[in-house]
C-alpha cells in the first residue's frame, strides 16, 4: 500500500468519530468476547483488549474529569 496523501490526526479521528456515529450497521450493536490485559492506570483511564478466537479490539476508557 502507498500512501499518497497525509492527513492530520485531527481530522483522521474526526473521520473515525462520523463513520461510528452514522453507519446504520453500527447502532446498537453489542460485541461478546473477552476482557484481556485489563490496566487500571494511576491517571483514571482504564485500558483492555476485547478479544475472541479471531481478533482483538483494543480498548481504552477516559477519566472523565467532573467540572461544577
Amino acid at each position: 500500500m502507498q500512501v499518497t496523501e497525509f492527513i492530520k490526526i485531527s481530522e483522521f479521528s474526526d473521520l473515525i468519530k462520523e463513520v461510528l456515529e452514522n453507519e446504520r450497521s453500527l447502532k446498537d450493536v453489542a460485541v461478546k468476547g473477552e476482557v484481556a490485559n485489563l490496566t487500571f492506570n494511576k491517571s483514571g483511564h482504564v485500558y483492555f483488549s476485547l478479544k475472541d478466537a479471531e481478533a482483538k479490539v483494543d480498548c481504552a476508557i477516559w477519566k472523565v474529569e467532573h467540572q461544577s
